[in-house]
């Protein structure tokens, strides 16, 4: 026990406490290599002890958390989180970086993690929500990523992010697929050696930067089949391609063609496509990989030509999912043609069919009406009874 009024301290198992000269007395321990001390001063030592013997239950219970004093700013945090994160692919870490430096760290970057509350997150979500809705959502997502790693590391107790719906975008965009003669047309109006792409993209589903990175060994003309296994991304921050594997293994797979566009794949393989197995399909100059965003001129060129509507590249997807749908395939058989992780998306283009197949059965029903030559069951029985027939 500490005597006199100067500051002699005391040495417990867990933590010390000292007699101060003002006679109170204070406490402190030492936790992941570094000391905390009490926030208040205590009138007794048995108080002071008190108050260690709890921070002492709450390290063994794993439930013990760095005084707010302590706790590091977001800005720090998230330097260091981005530092470990070395299993990040190139696009998605500049993505990261993007939405840290524009959207979370000038507004709340200077917080430390402690003093992060509901409260000044909803407040944080409500202004990044001007920046769009798919900014906000991939925004909101990053920071309550970051957070639960920082509970992992024992800085939070639990997550602020608590804004019901905030991590999802919604985004009113009115449903525009193209019909079969759209497609059609705008294939004949492109280009010949872009024509083998639109069809690949309205018939086999494949994103543009699936398309952009297939090369002639990943087409087997025989087999009337394409193997997705790169893409073609164009990082944010810099510009640049980046050409790597999928994101998911769902995205890893091999898709099987219509005959006439695996025909029209193979017509393109010996028109415009090197010998070598390498060879790209849709290369840019000096056969390198050709930007997406190029493609998407090529398209808008093409659907002017056509006198169609102005779709977008991906609406092309959406055609020939839905038209899988049409045809029968259930939400696996969707979900893997598409290279889809979840069933989520896949189920919205069975909807679409189920929808179509409402309106198909409606059109019918319209027209038994107006032929009027289908009696109801009452009506013919009637006319059967009349007719002294069973």
């Amino acid at each position: 026990m500490a005597t006199g009024p100067g500051a002699k301290t005391t040495g417990r198992p867990f933590g010390k406490v000292r007699l101060l000269p003002s006679g109170h007395w204070q406490a402190s321990y030492v936790a992941r290599g570094q000391r905390h001390g009490a926030p208040v001063t205590y009138k007794t030592e048995a108080e002071a002890r008190t108050w260690l013997t709890v921070q002492h239950a709450r390290l063994i219970e794993g439930t013990w958390r760095p005084p707010a004093a302590d706790s590091p700013t977001l800005k720090d945090y998230a330097g260091r989180w981005q530092a470990r994160r070395t299993d990040l692919r190139p696009t998605t870490a500049a993505l990261y970086a993007a939405q840290l430096e524009r959207h979370i760290l000038p507004a709340i970057g200077g917080l430390r993690l402690a003093d992060l509350t509901p409260a000044k997150v909803e407040a944080w979500t409500a202004t990044v929500r001007k920046s769009g809705p798919t900014v906000a959502a991939q925004s909101y997502r990053l920071l309550r990523t970051m957070l639960n790693a920082a509970i992992a590391d024992g800085l939070l107790v639990e997550n602020p992010c608590r804004v019901k719906g905030a991590g999802s975008a919604r985004v009113a965009r009115p449903e525009r697929i193209p019909s079969t003669t759209d497609v059609a047309a705008i294939a004949d109006a492109v280009l010949a050696r872009w024509r083998a792409c639109v069809l690949l993209l309205a018939w086999g589903g494949l994103r543009i930067g699936e398309a952009l990175a297939i090369t002639r060994s990943d087409v087997d003309p025989t087999a009337g089949t394409v193997s997705v296994r790169r893409r073609v991304y164009r990082i944010p921050t810099t510009g640049a391609l980046d050409v790597d594997a999928p994101k998911t293994a769902a995205g890893r797979r091999v898709v099987a063609l219509p005959r006439s566009v695996a025909d029209a794949l193979a017509e393109h393989l010996d028109e415009f496509t090197g010998p070598s197995p390498g060879a790209l399909l849709w290369p840019a100059r000096g056969g390198r990989y050709t930007m997406p965003s190029t493609f998407s001129g090529v398209f808008r060129d093409g659907c002017d030509a056509a006198g169609v509507e102005r779709f977008r590249v991906h609406d092309l997807r959406g055609f020939a999912l839905t038209q899988a749908a049409y045809s029968g395939a259930t939400v696996r058989e969707l979900q893997d043609r598409a290279g889809h992780a979840t069933p989520a998306a896949a189920l919205s283009y069975q909807r679409s069919a189920a929808d179509r197949q409402r309106q198909l059965a409606d059109r019918m029903d319209e027209a038994l009406t107006a032929a009027a030559s289908v009696p109801s069951l009452s009506t013919a029985r009637a006319r059967r009874r009349a007719g002294g027939q069973r």
